[in-house]
């Protein structure tokens, strides 16, 4: 059986749709742990730029609080967590086949063609 064909507006549209990037960075919510607080930090610090954004903040600080865990007695860490650390930081871009799968939109004001995409509505 065939593929069924493509809808026009998808065979007509010669660009990808691009999820912007976040303008405002994440903030270190209420409730994170003391010993979580660098570490937060660092996994804000440490991720590609425009993935993340303050309505990110609490998921970002529960990767970090299992991380702090983690590293305050790595031998004790049960798998179930270490399962679920790894599948946080994939989520926010932190390994490194998330890296390669991320899409982020271009930055349009480094982008020397910005004017003509504007003019054509992009």
């Amino acid at each position: 059986m065939a593929d069924p064909r493509k809808p026009a507006v998808a065979r007509l549209s010669s660009r990808r749709y691009e999820t912007p990037r976040p303008a405002d960075r994440p903030e270190v919510p209420p409730g994170v742990p003391d010993e979580a607080r660098p570490i937060f930090a660092e996994l804000v610090e440490s991720m590609p730029k425009g993935v993340a954004a303050r309505s990110d903040s609490t998921f970002i600080g529960m990767a970090a609080t299992l991380l702090a865990e983690y590293r305050l007695a790595p031998k004790k860490f049960p798998t179930p967590r270490i399962n679920a650390l790894r599948l946080m930081l994939a989520e926010l871009g932190m390994t490194p086949k998330a890296r390669r799968q991320l899409e982020l939109a271009p930055d349009r004001k480094d982008n020397p063609f910005a004017e003509i995409d504007r003019l054509r509505g992009a």
